[in-house]
């Protein structure tokens, strides 16, 4: 969810995630995942997204709320970030 507000060049923290798996996910096959911007308020930026096996199966669903970052507190984490490595 986190790349999807990347593409739609949000910049935000995770705040709280909740995933919830129905059935395994196989390694080595394909899968369709879709991510979505459900809400904002105010900073508060929530999502969803769903794994769905080729057959249309849901193998997992997640919400997610992020916490937006003005441009200034993005530079500044950015910043932080590669200092700290």
């Amino acid at each position: 969810m986190g790349h999807h507000l990347h593409l739609a060049q949000r910049f935000a923290v995770t705040a709280e995630t909740i995933t919830q798996f129905q059935r395994p996910k196989r390694v080595g096959r394909t899968h369709t995942v879709t991510a979505t911007i459900e809400r904002t308020d105010g900073r508060d930026i929530f999502t969803s997204a769903m794994i769905v096996r080729p057959d249309g199966v849901s193998c997992a669903t997640a919400q997610a709320r992020f916490s937006g970052l003005d441009s200034q507190q993005s530079r500044e984490r950015h910043r932080r970030d590669g200092q700290s490595r």
